[in-house]
Parts: C-alpha cells; structure tokens; sequence
C-alpha cells in the first residue's frame, strides 16, 4: 500500500487509540468506577488485539512501528491494571 494512501488509516488508527484510552470522560463515582466497566474493558482488549495484528501483517514504517509498539504497551499495562482493581490475577 502506497504511503499517501496508509496515511488516512494510521490517522484513524491514532485518533481511535486515544479515543479508547481517555474513555468516555464518564464515571459513576469519584474513585474512577470506569476502571470495572467491562465494555471499556472488552474495548482495550480488541484495540490491542488489533495493533498486534497490524504490526504482523502490515508494512509500518519504523517511525509508526515504535508508535505502535508503545501505544500497545500502554494499552497492555491499562489493561494489567484494570484486571487488578477486577480482582483478576495476571
């Protein structure tokens, strides 16, 4: 796939990502009851399952590589988080 038409979708992919991380904003209380939402949960899940699959089957350059990378380790370490305060062992 040329680079100018990858673009568009690595946008999409960025602008989805951070979507997906920051939440809805909502919470039913101020100790961040977001954190037990199994949707968001099922949400952070497919996102990275999703970014693992991108950074097998595409062609990235390095740059969006590492971008990739890193956004996949945030999202596993929210995730790792998530299922502790859920009361779920890793």
């Amino acid at each position: 796939m040329p680079m100018d038409e990858r673009q568009p979708m690595i946008g999409r992919l960025w602008s989805r990502l951070a979507a997906t991380i920051s939440g809805d904003g909502e919470t039913d209380a101020p100790t961040g009851s977001r954190a037990y939402d199994p949707k968001r949960y099922r949400r952070l899940e497919d996102r990275a399952a999703g970014i693992r699959h991108a950074l097998k089957s595409s062609t990235l350059t390095d740059r969006d590589r590492r971008g990739l990378e890193n956004n996949l380790r945030n999202l596993e370490l929210a995730l790792r988080g998530m299922r502790a305060l859920r009361g779920k062992t890793d």
